[in-house]
């Protein structure tokens, strides 16, 4: 019987039961591991997302990573990428030698490691938004999202661009609280499969954070999203555009889940990546039995 040793993570958090939880599983060159068997693996975890570390060279930090929903393989995740870069620096896979880690990974070539204050930071491929034609329609599923009877107001309806994030939609609201209101998925079903994400956001009014906000997928089985990585490389260059941030000043970011987490973003307009900066948290320990 072969044996792989996993992780379940709780990242963007410090806390247990709070933030984006992820499964992080140790690939081992012994064991023979198909596509089907890492999706069996992924579906059998039922975690919105499933890591898989190949360690290509442990010794330079460099390591294969692959994400798994549980139904597909999905090109980024930021919050399984900060779940695995919290595993390899804190449970000795790497050599402590190794401060920056090179995950090998179908969006390219992405980094992380940790800063002074004890957070890893990812580099992670970001996107600009741009204007969409069809706003008022649109408007009008998000109204019915929220219940507000054409009581809502729509700043900005953006989309996002590339393979990673060519189906990704934002929206900044504003009358409401994304931190004390409820949001009705299935209204926004209907923009599938033109739009498979939907971010809500709004100005931070609590002092403590830049920006605020919620994330939807309401095709999945999980609708809302707790914490998503790769949302913040939209919201990142849009508030920082919107709000005339300096490229190097880190925004804080609360996405106001019911779990909930907080996010670090930087946005590198020079280089179009954002470096999202985060804390994690291990819930468990295991072994899987193939």
């Amino acid at each position: 019987m072969s044996k792989l040793t996993y992780f379940i993570v709780d990242a963007f958090t410090t806390e247990s039961f709070k933030g984006n939880s992820a499964a992080v599983v140790l690939l081992d060159h012994s064991v023979i591991t198909s596509d089907s068997t890492l999706q069996a693996i992924a579906t059998e975890s039922n975690l919105a997302e499933t890591a898989f570390v190949d360690p290509i060279d442990a010794e330079a930090g460099h390591v294969g990573l692959r994400w798994f929903t549980p139904t597909t393989e999905f090109p980024l995740c930021g919050h399984a990428t900060l779940a695995t870069a919290f595993v390899l620096f804190s449970s000795l896979s790497l050599p402590q030698t190794v401060k920056q880690i090179k995950f090998e990974t179908l969006s390219g070539i992405l980094t992380a490691k940790r800063i002074c204050d004890g957070r890893i930071e990812l580099e992670l491929p970001a996107s600009e938004s741009s204007a969409v034609q069809n706003k008022p329609e649109i408007d009008a599923i998000v109204i019915r999202a929220f219940h507000r009877s054409g009581k809502l107001t729509t700043r900005f309806v953006g989309k996002g661009s590339g393979v990673v994030f060519g189906k990704y939609l934002l929206v900044e609201v504003a009358d409401v609280s994304l931190e004390n209101c409820t949001i009705d998925p299935l209204p926004l079903a209907e923009l599938f499969p033109q739009y498979e994400v939907i971010i809500f956001t709004h100005r931070g009014d609590n002092g403590r954070s830049t920006f605020i906000s919620r994330v939807f997928c309401p095709r999945e089985a999980l609708p809302e999203d707790p914490v998503t990585g790769s949302a913040h490389c939209m919201l990142g260059p849009y508030w920082a555009t919107r709000l005339g941030i300096a490229e190097v000043q880190e925004m804080a970011g609360r996405q106001a889940s019911e779990r909930s987490g907080d996010v670090g973003v930087i946005w590198d307009r020079r280089r179009r990546v954002c470096l999202l900066r985060g804390n994690a948290k291990v819930f468990s320990k295991g072994e899987l039995y193939l």
